[in-house]
């Protein structure tokens, strides 16, 4: 019997949940010409305890891809003005030509394959119109539940608004925000917060498309196959962001809670739903309470149980420090 060709069919099966029974009976209609002993099923259940870490991995991205999580990037062009001074100046609202618009966007939902983007066609680049990939963007940011950017609080998040608001299109439903961008910032010294930087030179994964000086300015002279290069470069983009989040999740804090999200493992780490976790050497405290903290053993988040393992006793006062 040829275990490395079974063994990732069973991987498989198991990551379905299937039971060790069921994967033997998938087995042999996919290898019908194997000879399978009669000690199968307890092989299997042997192939399983082995691959138990990468089978509770698939498994957990599978729940998360459940819960609506958007990585997105956009890329804009400035406003073009007319000015006396090149420096310390003030433009006044008739010495603005056009405003600043939105070339192109590009997002993803986590650990899916799929990049999806929109740009501006010809026409609209000529006339300056983003208002359809605006639009498209919209319907994507009004579907998801956590929406992750880099620098998104700041830039990405009120640009799409200001596009949204002037388009009339209402508000997207609600979402969470994580911003890798204030996480790096508020919890590490690297060298350089951008966002090649970090994946490239930090982490040493693939990072940004370079791109050549003026690539925007081309696109701002009308140039389609320069907005087309754009449109890759904001696609990679998202791809890196994806790795660079995956890197530091374990640290993001407050985490939005994955459980609240997910209708089958509401027991799992909030953060990437695995339910392989090992007790820290600590509780965690709060003013109030003690909790058990326990350590992911897929993404290292740290997090707490829900309740608390010292109930307070009726009779019992509990003095706490002022605010300030």
């Amino acid at each position: 019997m040829n275990w490395s060709k079974v063994t990732p069919e069973i991987i498989k099966q198991s990551s379905k949940g299937k039971t060790s029974s069921e994967i033997a009976d998938a087995l042999k209609k996919k290898f019908p010409k194997m000879s399978f002993p009669k000690s199968l099923e307890r092989q299997i259940r042997a192939v399983v305890v082995k691959n138990k870490p990468l089978i509770k991995s698939v498994i957990s991205k599978k729940e998360v891809s459940k819960c609506k999580i958007l990585l997105f990037d956009i890329e804009t062009y400035p406003f073009l003005a007319y000015s006396f001074n090149k420096w310390q100046t003030n433009i006044s609202d008739g010495f603005i030509v056009h405003d600043w618009g939105m070339l192109c966007w590009s997002a993803k939902w986590l650990f899916s394959d799929e990049v999806m983007s929109d740009k501006m066609t010809q026409k609209e680049l000529i006339a300056r119109d983003d208002k359809r990939i605006s639009k498209s963007l919209w319907n994507l940011i009004d579907e998801a539940e956590i929406i992750i950017a880099h620098n998104g609080v700041k830039f990405d998040i009120k640009k799409m608004n200001t596009r949204f608001l002037q388009y009339e299109f209402g508000r997207p439903s609600p979402y969470q925000v994580i911003d890798t961008l204030q996480v790096v910032r508020r919890k590490f010294a690297i060298t350089s917060n951008r966002l090649d930087y970090i994946a490239k030179d930090f982490f040493g994964i693939e990072g940004k498309l370079q791109t050549e000086t003026g690539l925007w300015r081309k696109c701002m002279d009308n140039d389609f196959k320069a907005l087309k290069f754009m449109s890759e470069y904001c696609d990679q983009d998202v791809r890196v962001l994806e790795d660079v989040y995956l890197k530091i999740r374990a640290w993001v804090s407050p985490h939005p809670n994955l459980a609240l999200l997910s209708v089958s493992n509401n027991d799992g780490c909030p953060v990437c739903l695995s339910g392989e976790k090992e007790f820290t050497n600590t509780s965690y405290n709060t003013y109030v309470n003690t909790y058990d903290a326990f350590r992911c053993l897929e993404c290292g988040h740290i997090y707490r149980s829900r309740r608390t393992n010292t109930p307070l006793k009726k009779n019992v006062t509990l003095k706490v420090s002022t605010p300030k």
